[in-house]
C-alpha cells in the first residue's frame, strides 16, 4: 500500500525533473548534451540520476514492505 503512495510521489516529481530539463532546453535551443550550460548541464544529471536510483529503492520499499 505504501510503496504505490510513494511510487506515485515519485512519479510526479520525475515528471517535474523532466519538465525542468525540456525548459532548459527549449531555452539553450540545446538538443543533445548540455554545450556547456551549467544549469543544464545539472539539471540532466539530476534527472539522469533520479532514473537510475529511484526504481531501485522503490523495489526495496516493496520487498521491505512485503517482508
Amino acid at each position: 500500500m505504501i510503496t504505490g503512495v510513494y511510487a506515485g510521489i515519485l512519479a510526479i516529481f520525475y515528471i517535474y525533473l523532466s519538465l525542468k530539463v525540456i525548459k532548459l532546453r527549449i531555452k539553450y535551443q540545446v538538443g543533445i548534451g548540455d554545450e556547456g550550460h551549467e544549469d543544464l548541464a545539472l539539471a540532466v544529471r539530476v534527472h539522469g540520476n533520479f532514473a537510475e536510483y529511484i526504481p531501485m529503492a522503490v523495489i526495496l520499499l516493496a520487498v521491505a514492505e512485503i517482508g
